[in-house]
């Protein structure tokens, strides 16, 4: 494929990445404000809907500075490096939402059943759409995150035609120095998920060797950040292996971290579920519409109100229907409902958030370990291409070519 082959491509592959960075930016702050109006407790979403609106910001500014960079005829160079270093940023915070959106509709049935019980849509209309609701936003989700796939794949296309059109020893230039700043926020943003992990159990399922090695991680890449752009910048070979050999101790670490996070992420969960009640995984974790969290509510018990019907009520004693002491009814209605309700009279065990059930609990934990992979095998890239930069720098020096690469 000849030059003008990979400007063409790069063209492309930029517009339809400002294309669908305008998208994501517009569904974001649509989803922010539906949040924001109509959610009760809903400011985690709308903040997680803002930063959604932000990547789309950032992904179509990026594509638009690539798209100029490729047909410009001054400082082409230039705007493509800017393209090449800013893309890769975006595409990590791409990765993380990518998986979000994905795992999202896993966890929106219990979200939305609890979101209409709070706001107390018993006879609306609205209720009788539940589960077309779920549809909805499953596809919903799920469109959102093979948007952010193809974004992604936009994305490694054009660094290819990026580093094809400006040359590798061009971009190895300054790649080493760029990393290293990347690095100083990576590492400080991995230090403070590392503390926020030792404060909620449930995001590393109760494993706290699992935040120490965040927390190490994130001040082990802060320092080597520092000392390779001392390094690079007074090209000291010593400076430069005592970089590489870090980074390769930081790659063995996290690349053990991550396999440990995907493969037993099913098995710590199941295990740390019956070892620690649900609810206080739950109620730890801060879920949506959790409730005695904060002491043992008196428990009324849950009784049928017919044999034949599947809603319950609060234990009377006027009733002849048995009554459940260890349970307890989740919304329960003045009215007498005569058929069953996904969203109103249902019994669950008692206990600390009984809103949430076990399995769900487990998902979240679930989840949450499989993002904790996501985020060591991110540094873990990053790392690996620091590795290889400084060896290429060291080399360098070593034959007095620092110049000509």
């Amino acid at each position: 494929m000849g030059l003008r082959r990979y400007r063409r491509t790069l063209q492309a592959t930029t517009l339809l990445g400002t294309v669908g960075g305008v998208v994501v930016a517009y569904y974001g702050i649509t989803l922010s404000s539906l949040v924001q109006a109509a959610a009760p407790g809903g400011a985690r979403l709308a903040v997680a809907a803002i930063a959604l609106a932000t990547i789309g910001c950032l992904y179509a500014c990026a594509s638009m500075l690539g798209f100029c960079g490729s047909t410009a005829k001054h400082e082409r160079v230039r705007c493509l490096m800017i393209y090449f270093y800013a893309t890769i940023v975006v595409s990590v915070l791409l990765v993380l939402f990518t998986y979000m959106a994905l795992a999202a509709p896993s966890a929106i049935a219990n979200w939305l059943r609890l979101h209409w019980s709070v706001l107390g849509l018993e006879g609306h209309a609205c209720c009788q759409t539940y589960d077309s609701a779920i549809t909805y936003l499953s596809h919903r989700f799920t469109t959102l995150g093979g948007l952010a796939v193809a974004s992604i794949a936009c994305m490694f296309a054009s660094l290819y035609c990026v580093i094809k059109i400006v040359t590798v020893p061009t971009v190895m230039r300054d790649i080493l120095s760029v990393i290293n700043v990347i690095f100083v926020f990576l590492g400080l943003a991995t230090f403070g998920y590392g503390l926020y992990m030792m404060a909620h159990d449930a995001l590393d399922a109760g494993e706290d060797w699992i935040a120490s090695i965040f927390t190490a991680i994130g001040v082990a890449v802060f320092v080597l950040a520092t000392l390779g752009l001392v390094g690079a910048k007074a090209k000291s070979r010593s400076l430069l292996l005592a970089y590489a050999v870090g980074v390769v101790l930081c790659l063995v670490v996290l690349l053990a971290s991550a396999i440990f996070a995907f493969v037993a992420a099913s098995h710590l969960a199941t295990s740390y579920e019956l070892t620690h009640d649900a609810g206080d995984i739950a109620c730890t974790a801060r879920l949506f519409g959790c409730s005695n969290c904060t002491g043992d509510v008196q428990c009324l018990g849950a009784q049928r109100r017919s044999p034949t019907l599947d809603v319950w009520q609060p234990c009377n004693a006027s009733s002849p229907e048995p009554c459940l002491h260890l349970a307890t009814v989740l919304f329960p209605m003045p009215s007498m409902a005569s058929v069953p309700s996904p969203l109103y009279n249902q019994v669950a065990p008692c206990g600390h958030c009984p809103e949430w059930p076990a399995v769900e609990v487990a998902s979240y934990m679930q989840r949450s370990l499989d993002l904790v992979g996501i985020l060591c095998l991110v540094n873990w890239l990053f790392l690996a291409i620091a590795l290889v930069a400084a060896l290429i720098l060291r080399r360098s020096l070593q034959g007095y070519q620092t110049e000509s690469i």
